[in-house]
Order: structure tokens, then C-alpha cells, then sequence
């Protein structure tokens, strides 16, 4: 080290110049943060928060016994919130950290996912068990890919081509698995929350090119309900629907947002009433969502997860900020004692759009039908029907096009099975194919179909 200066005045100056330094900088870096006010850094729990008219976006680690307290919203139907980027849970790498036997798939097209199992309707059965449990839209867009929830609660992608499976350590989803978006890029699902000890749910984004997740909504209460609509075409929106005020409100009624994740725009819809939406899918083309609900007045509240039996169908033109009435179940296609006692009749499945985006697909009174959206042409399938009562079920549910446009998947209901099979209509020459519910092949709800690879 260098020697102090000899000259007392030297050094009285040169400690006065290093105080002033010191000070300079303190003040720039105060300064520095004056300006990012609303950012919290300096904790392991990454708080952002952007204030708007109508609502706030939040991000918060996903922490077990996180608290957040929800900030009340308004009824104003359009602002704009950017959606925050800072990382909400630690990066994991991205690398396969298990190896399962691999599943042949034979032309990539026209396979089914049905919880942890594959179809394909040329096979009398099942595959056996994929390691991961599927939900809603669990497909990559290459066909390749699932995603779901491991053993460990984790997000999980499989690979089917080379069976590895890669788990997003703490990265968990609640009440339902990810939604993969169109581009491959994001999985969206909902995650716990606690909220003045009470359980939430808080909906959830995570980039797989950042490997950052993003909480982009508060706490939703867990006895509200909340469905997940799912991705837009471009990946560029989201859209959900809650509660509002909180269903403890006799007042309260369903409302659908939708938010733009670049520029955190949040519109949202409700239906006229007395029906409330409580479920909705994307149009595969365009801004169009497709939204299904009933009178909650008459039929109840639905608490805490989703329903899928519904009475009243609308479009939702996001261009135009409409919604208008589709579809009206009137008990026209009753042909069962079953269906006869139900309110409920219109059976919707997670993707009721054809593959060119011009019609919907669902199923009235067990009798599969489309309507075209330009005309409002509606199709029924009474053959179909027929035949299905033929072979002991009492009508098809829950029906969606395969990619190809040529097969319609749907679920056999039976009467007195909690477990029904999955079926498939070949629509060349109206044959019907299905699994067997007996041996285990079977599903409550649906099978989502993998897309449509060249």
C-alpha cells in the first residue's frame, strides 16, 4: 500500500474529496430509486404493482403461505395495465431430469389425450400411462410435446418422440393443469394463494424462453369460481372469468376479461341478464370467443371449479366489443326420460370450434350438432344419435373436430356409468369408434386432440 501524504493539508483534502465522492454517488443512487417506487427489490418476494382505473396487475413469488390482500375493482370495461416482467420464482433449467419409455406415435395426427393417457382411434386401446396428467390445451404445437402435473405436483412437458420428461421444479399448478399457447412460447395456469388464511387462486403465466413465471391477476378467492378461457389465436391475449363482486355477494354476476400480456389492456364482458357466462374458448383464426353459461339465479352458483352443462351459448366479437346470443337449449332434440328432468342441456366441450373457425360443435339433448356462425345454420347429427341409442348410451357429449375436419370426438354417456367412454365419428361413412370404459379407457369430460402437423 501506498504511504499517507506527509503534508497533513495534502491528506485533510484529499479524505474531503473522497466524502464529497461518496456523496455525489449516494444521492444518484437514491435518486435512482425514487423513481421505481412501485418495484420492490431488496426481499426474496418480487412485488410489482401498476395501478389503473379498473384493475391491478400483481407479481408475486410463489411462496407457500404467501399473503396478498385483492384491491377492489371497478365496472369500467376497458384500461390499460402493463403486465409486469419481473421473475416471480427461481429460473429452472430447462433439461430433462427423467426418462420414460418412449410412445410411437404413427402419423402424427389424430391422437387423443385423455388425462395421463394417449388414442388414437385405429387402436382397440389406450396407451399405457404418459407421467404426466393432461388438462386443457395440453399439446405443444409440433405434436411432440404435454404438459402437465408430475408426481411431484411440478408443471411438467413429456416428450413422446424420446420419453424424456422435464419438470419445472416449483412450478405447481392448482385445480387445473397449464394451457400451452398457440406459439409454444407460455403455458398459462392457476396457482395457491392465501389470502387472510383463506385459500386463492391467482392465474399464472410462465415463459419458457425466460423460464420467468408471472402472476397477472390478484388473489381470486378459492370458493369463487374461476375458469381459465385460454389463449387467443396470436398468443398475444388471455382471457378468464370470475366473480364480481365476490359470489358472497347476492349481487354478484360472472364477468369474462380478457388481457392483452404486452400491454396489459384489459376489457371484459358480461352476458345480459340472467345468465352468467361460466365457461368460453378462443376462435383457432380470429378475436371471436365463444361463451357458454346459465341462470344462476334459478340453478345456483357454481363454487369453486367449473361446470360444463350449460343452457345459453353467445359470441363475443373483441373488434367490435359485442355479444350476441348463439345458442338457446328449448329441449327441441329431447328424445330421453334422461334429458327430460335436466335444465342443463348444451354439453360444450373445451375446443367446439371447426378447424377453419367458421362453426361451433356441441351437443343438445345427447344429439351432436354445429352451427355455422355466418349463416346460423344449425346441423344435427339424428342418425348419429340413433345409432348411439342403439348401443346403450343415451347420446353423445362434449363433442370437438378433429384438425383433420373429418372425425368428431365426443363422449358415449351412459346412464348409470360415473366413467364413460370415448368415442369417434368418422364422418365419410358415419362409423363410430369408441374405448372401453370396463378396462379403464374411459373419461368424465373429453379428450384433447393433437394438432394438426404437415
Amino acid at each position: 500500500p501506498k504511504a499517507l501524504p506527509k503534508n497533513k493539508y495534502i491528506y485533510f483534502v484529499s479524505i474531503l474529496t473522497l466524502m464529497l465522492m461518496w456523496m455525489v454517488n449516494t444521492g444518484c443512487s437514491v435518486s435512482e430509486i425514487d423513481t421505481t417506487v412501485n418495484v420492490t427489490t431488496t426481499s426474496p418476494k418480487v412485488t410489482a404493482t401498476m395501478n389503473s382505473e379498473s384493475s391491478t396487475v400483481v407479481g408475486i413469488t410463489n411462496t407457500p403461505g404467501q399473503t396478498a390482500t385483492p384491491k377492489p375493482t371497478t365496472t369500467s370495461t376497458a384500461t390499460t395495465t402493463p403486465i409486469p416482467t419481473e421473475t416471480a420464482t427461481s429460473s429452472p433449467t430447462i433439461v430433462p431430469t427423467a426418462t420414460r419409455p418412449t410412445t410411437q406415435i404413427s402419423d402424427s395426427k389424430n391422437y387423443m389425450v385423455v388425462g395421463s393417457k394417449l388414442w388414437h382411434p385405429d387402436n382397440a386401446r389406450m396407451t399405457e400411462d404418459i407421467p404426466v396428467e393432461t388438462g386443457d390445451f395440453p399439446w405443444s404445437p409440433d405434436g411432440t410435446q404435454l404438459v402437465g402435473i408430475d408426481n411431484n405436483g411440478n408443471i411438467s412437458i413429456f416428450t413422446l418422440p424420446t420419453g424424456e420428461l422435464i419438470e419445472l421444479e416449483n412450478v405447481t399448478a392448482s385445480y387445473s393443469s397449464a394451457m400451452w399457447s398457440p406459439d409454444g412460447q407460455n403455458l398459462l395456469y392457476l396457482v395457491s394463494a392465501i389470502v387472510d388464511d383463506n385459500p386463492a387462486w391467482q392465474l399464472a403465466i410462465y415463459s419458457l424462453v425466460n423460464q420467468t413465471e408471472i402472476l397477472v391477476t390478484e388473489p381470486i378467492m378459492a370458493y369463487d369460481y374461476v375458469s381459465k378461457v385460454g389463449w387467443s389465436s396470436d398468443s398475444k391475449k388471455i382471457a378468464y372469468i370470475q366473480w364480481e363482486p365476490s359470489i358472497t355477494d347476492a349481487e354478484a354476476r360472472t364477468v369474462l376479461k380478457i388481457i392483452d400480456v404486452e400491454t396489459g389492456h384489459l376489457s371484459q364482458f358480461s352476458a345480459p341478464p340472467p345468465v352468467s357466462i361460466l365457461g368460453g374458448s378462443w376462435s383457432p383464426i380470429d378475436d371471436l370467443i365463444l361463451a357458454y353459461g346459465y341462470d344462476t339465479t334459478l340453478l345456483g352458483k357454481p363454487e369453486g371449479g367449473s361446470v360444463f352443462a350449460y343452457n345459453t351459448a353467445y359470441i363475443i366479437d373483441l373488434n367490435f366489443g359485442t355479444i350476441e346470443i348463439l345458442l338457446d337449449s328449448e329441449g327441441k332434440n329431447s328424445e330421453s326420460n334422461y334429458y327430460d328432468s335436466r335444465p342443463l342441456n348444451l354439453f360444450i366441450s373445451n375446443t367446439p370450434w371447426s378447424p377453419d373457425g367458421r362453426s361451433v360443435i356441441y351437443s343438445d339433448q345427447g344429439v351432436i350438432c354445429s352451427v355455422a356462425l355466418d349463416t346460423r345454420e344449425e346441423t344435427c347429427l339424428e342418425e348419429t344419435f340413433e345409432t348411439i341409442v342403439q348401443s346403450g348410451s343415451v347420446g353423445g357429449e362434449y363433442p370437438s373436430w378433429s384438425p383433420t375436419g373429418d372425425l368428431i370426438g365426443f363422449i358415449l354417456k351412459f346412464d348409470s356409468l360415473f366413467c364413460s367412454p370415448i368415442a369417434v365419428l368418422q364422418l365419410e361413412n358415419n362409423e363410430i369408434k369408441y374405448t372401453d370404459a370396463d378396462a379403464g379407457d374411459c373419461a368424465v369430460l373429453w379428450g384433447a386432440w393433437s394438432p394438426k402437423i404437415e
